[in-house]
């Protein structure tokens, strides 16, 4: 991983890395260093899920469409910002 993006960098200039969430894990993430890079969070991830479970309820009762809140935590020993995202249509997809 630490070489690949390291070629992105030198030979297009890589700024910043989007990627699914097989990236975050934390050797991956160790790994990268101080490139910046947004991730989906795996949900089978237990922080994530006792995100989820702690700020869900609250996401739903909104009378808007789509609601989120940012939450710092700390990963594989690397701060992070956790966007947990609540969309009606999606709710009504998943149900």
């Amino acid at each position: 991983m630490a070489t690949h993006v390291g070629q992105l960098q030198a030979d297009a200039g890589l700024r910043h890395l989007v990627a699914d969430s097989a990236l975050h894990t934390a050797e991956t993430l160790r790994e990268l260093g101080g490139t910046v890079w947004i991730s989906r969070v795996p949900e089978t991830l237990g922080a994530a899920r006792e995100i989820l479970l702690a700020v869900a309820g609250d996401l739903m009762r909104t009378e808007e469409e789509s609601a989120c809140r940012a939450v710092g935590v700390v990963y594989a020993g690397i701060r992070q910002r956790w966007l947990v995202v609540f969309s009606r249509a999606a709710r009504q997809r998943a149900e």
